[in-house]
């Protein structure tokens, strides 16, 4: 592609290449420089939603005894995505705290409870 020079009292021309080694002129600015912005933003978006994690707080029924909440952190900590369980059965409330950059769905939640024997009444999330 040939384009005419900027501010030139001649009628030099000058080839553009389109080539990820050599600089385009684009719009006051060179190819690869908004390339590498583009990358680097995508690379940061990237880093952010690896930095977080969730805390879920799930409140249950059914969980009666100190059996029903090991059963209940057995079934939770088999899961790849969760990080640490925390079983408060006074309050009947499941702290489910995941690995950086995993969750797990609402639904998945539930279906694990109920075929453990539990209903889920609520669910709460919190990113870290």
């Amino acid at each position: 592609m040939y384009s005419r020079r900027r501010g030139a009292r001649n009628a030099s021309w000058r080839i553009l290449s389109i080539s990820a080694v050599d600089s385009t002129w684009i719009g006051g600015t060179t190819f690869q420089v908004a390339m590498s912005r583009l990358v680097t933003f995508i690379i940061s978006l990237g880093i952010c939603s690896l930095a977080s994690a969730d805390t879920i707080k799930v409140t249950i029924k059914g969980m009666a005894c100190d059996f029903c909440a090991s059963a209940i952190e057995k079934t939770l900590r088999a899961q790849p995505e969760v990080k640490a369980v925390d079983v408060d059965l006074e309050n009947k409330l499941v702290t489910i705290q995941t690995r950086q950059g995993q969750t797990m769905d609402d639904s998945k939640i539930r279906k694990l409870l109920g075929n453990a024997g539990y209903s889920v009444t609520a669910v709460a999330r919190e990113k870290q």
